[in-house]
């Protein structure tokens, strides 16, 4: 009888500590919680790195119609999200986290393939509503869901589409830095913070600010500024995204 109730004592400990485990928050200005589901961690990281691809294929629409290879608004949307599946931006990222795809079975409610759409809108609107955070030193409206006008002139177009690029990595890098929390890799939101904005070469703001520290821009542009949106937003966003809090199959895995 002791020994099973010692054994009983233990398993309930165990659970405890797999809820713990479970249910930690990242902490600091990210919402969202680490899970130790191997299957709901899969699908969330896939699901974080393919926002992260479509925010670089958004704003890559954007750096085309900067430079005239896409004419006007209606061919820039069709390069974001109305071409045939998996040409677009948005068939892409279907092709990876849609209902089709292969972490589907894997993902948790919180997670299903209606919110793993809506996420994309999400991307895609913040980016297009956002969008006179680069592209502000002409006079020509940009058209259409999109704020922000085009380049008036070479220099522009070069520093402005610049800036662009350098903020699909830092989307891309703090995306990583989050991956790297869930899994363990850094140990607690301090460390995640460092790794987005933390004064070593090879954080996200030092990336960044090295890409843009190149260029030349209007006064419009604010640098500093646009990199805190972009970590501020994708922090927002990381709890839609990782939003287990279950800790079903922790002992299974």
């Amino acid at each position: 009888m002791v020994k099973r109730l010692a054994l009983i004592s233990g398993s309930a400990a165990m659970l405890v500590v797999g809820l713990a485990i479970a249910q930690t928050p990242f902490g600091g200005d990210d919402g969202g919680f680490v899970t130790s589901n191997k299957g709901f961690a899969k699908c969330e990281n896939s699901v974080a790195k393919s926002l992260g691809k479509a925010a670089a294929c958004i704003l890559g629409c954007h750096k085309k119609r900067a430079k005239g290879s896409l004419a006007d608004d209606t061919a820039e949307d069709n390069c974001e999200n109305n071409l045939p599946a998996a040409a677009d931006c948005e068939g892409k990222y279907n092709a990876v986290t849609g209902n089709s795809s292969n972490i589907n079975a894997s993902c948790p409610a919180c997670l299903d393939s209606t919110t793993r759409a809506n996420l994309f809108d999400t991307v895609e609107g913040l980016i297009d509503g956002n969008n006179d955070k680069i592209y502000c030193a002409g006079t020509t409206p940009w058209g259409g869901d999109d704020a922000g006008v085009l380049p008036p002139d070479k220099d522009s177009t070069k520093c402005e589409t610049g800036v662009g690029k350098a903020a699909a990595k830092a989307i891309a890098c703090i995306v990583k830095c989050h991956k790297a929390r869930q899994s363990g890799k850094l140990a607690d939101d301090t460390a995640e913070d460092d790794c987005e904005k933390g004064s070593a070469p090879k954080s996200c703001l030092s990336k960044y600010n090295k890409a843009t520290g190149k260029l030349t821009c209007d006064p419009c542009l604010d640098k500093a500024g646009l990199f805190d949106f972009v970590e501020s937003s994708v922090d927002a966003l990381n709890g839609s995204v990782y939003c287990s809090q279950s800790p079903s199959g922790a002992f299974l895995d």
